[in-house]
């Protein structure tokens, strides 16, 4: 150890240069989120943790009690999908009955309708077999 004579003190090296630590993707955990609070935190207009019961009144001894069915986002997603069933639904009822009565225009146009709205990807068998027809 070298001691500075001025003050008696050590010298001291600089710090090594580093690259800071890179957070890769398996590291990262997603966070699982609740679209609504436990009773007791909306009361005291807390956040809520979620876990069952809260960290916080788990220690203070309260009750944690989660009202079901006021999710609004779970509402509107299952509003969203049911409507997008009942139109695929819709649909393949006009695909058959335009299947059954032979007319083609309409099956052609009905098939395109299909192809313009599909969420599959190109590839498919579905989309080979359309391709043949």
């Amino acid at each position: 150890m070298v001691r500075s004579q001025a003050k008696g003190l050590r010298v001291l090296a600089p710090a090594p240069i580093t690259k800071p630590s890179r957070v890769t993707e398996v590291d990262v955990k997603p966070t699982k989120r609740r679209s609504n609070a436990c009773e007791a935190c909306k009361k005291r207009k807390t956040r809520c943790h979620s876990n069952h019961p809260c960290d916080e009144f788990a220690q203070a001894g309260t009750e944690c009690l989660f009202v079901g069915g006021v999710d609004r986002r779970k509402k509107l997603a299952l509003h969203d999908t049911e409507q997008e069933l009942n139109a695929i639904r819709s649909l393949l009822d006009q695909l058959v009955a335009a299947f059954n009565n032979g007319n083609d225009t309409d099956y052609q146009r009905l098939i395109n309708i299909a192809r313009s709205k599909s969420k599959t990807k190109k590839d498919t068998k579905l989309h080979k077999w359309f391709s043949l027809q």
